[in-house]
């Protein structure tokens, strides 16, 4: 089940809803396990900024120099939001509040994902104040001064931020996979991938393959398949590697994919276009 919010409130992923919602909407649709989520359009975003007098997002990158004054307003208003009690349907999970860009009309909606990766921030919570405050604190990431510099330098537009609430899956293993026509690339540790993300690790490193008979064939150092054999994850890399295989059949292009495994299957929590 994912849920959705926007401003015509008919329970669809749309553009407004960013380039994330939308890419984990369409693995979804071919019965991709992804966490259940729920997205805040980023109508909502505009709302907040203008009631709260802070400056227009594509104005804001736009400016000549960093206005600092613009991330502080975030810091002096109240976290009340109007769909409250829509934040309710995921108050008993575990949640990550991630962004979901949306790119300004002109801009390569397929390229934009990868121009805005590892940009803004994300927020564990629980419950419907922590994720109230999280979502405002995504929303803040947007006016941080890394954030300023990368679209500097990109020189691309953005319309607004939306917000995917998605429920925290308590991984085994997880990392990032690299998806090519004839192999997959896949960098893996123990527990949750934040650290791969963030570039602080790189993890284990194999490559997979899906022979002409169909068999999924793992190759990497002696003691990358021993650590696989021995924590008896064969089976999730098989899973892996024939999930990722779907991806870009469907996608049609090279993916970058973050995935987690929770010993009972393989969970996609995002993909989008690997850019060389």
């Amino acid at each position: 089940m994912s849920l959705y919010i926007n401003s015509t409130e008919n329970n669809s992923v749309t553009y407004a809803c960013g380039s994330k919602a939308v890419a984990l909407s369409e693995i979804a649709s071919v019965g991709i396990e992804i966490p259940d989520f729920l997205c805040i359009e980023y109508g909502y975003f505009q709302k907040y900024c203008l009631e709260n007098h802070i400056m227009p997002l594509d104005e804001f990158y736009s400016c000549d120099h960093y206005c600092e004054e613009e991330i502080e307003k975030f810091n002096y208003q109240k976290d009340d939001l109007e769909f409250d009690s829509k934040l309710k349907e995921f108050a008993l999970h575990e949640v990550m509040v991630r962004s979901s860009a949306v790119p300004a009309r002109d801009t390569d909606y397929e390229q934009f994902p990868s121009m805005v990766s590892g940009i803004y921030d994300s927020y564990p919570a629980t419950g419907v104040n922590e994720m109230k405050r999280s979502i405002i604190n995504v929303w803040k990431s947007a006016y941080a001064e890394k954030a300023y510099k990368h679209w500097k330098l990109f020189d691309v537009k953005m319309e607004g931020m939306s917000v995917v609430i998605q429920r925290y899956i308590h991984p085994s293993i997880s990392g990032v996979a690299h998806i090519k026509p004839k192999r997959v690339s896949i960098n893996w540790m123990k527990g949750h991938l934040s650290d791969i993300v963030s570039g602080k690790y790189t993890g284990k490193s194999i490559e997979s393959y899906i022979s002409s008979e169909g068999e999924c064939i793992i190759r990497g150092t002696e003691s990358e398949i021993l650590d696989i054999i021995r924590g008896g994850h064969e089976d999730a890399f098989d899973e892996l590697s024939r999930t990722c295989y779907r991806i870009i059949q469907l996608k049609g292009k090279p993916q970058e994919v973050e995935w987690i495994y929770d010993n009972k299957c393989i969970w996609i929590v995002q993909t989008q276009d690997l850019i060389d």
